[in-house]
């Protein structure tokens, strides 16, 4: 299936979860994902598969001054 994941396309495996396309990419705690443009607790990522379409933005949290 294609996502759209922060402006690109990205081909992913049919019932790939949220959790599963961030798994061992990205630390999880410094990260927000909207899904569809809703911002969605990292609680629900093991559960929510993925369909055709989807958008994701993924956010990148850090500290600075």
């Amino acid at each position: 299936m294609v996502l759209k994941v922060n402006g690109k396309e990205l081909s992913a495996a049919a019932g790939t979860t949220v959790d599963g396309l961030i798994d061992g990419r990205l630390e999880r705690g410094r990260v927000v994902v909207a899904l569809n443009r809703t911002v969605l607790p990292d609680s629900l990522w093991e559960k929510t598969a993925l369909k055709e379409g989807d958008a994701l933005e993924i956010f990148t949290l850090f500290g600075g001054g």
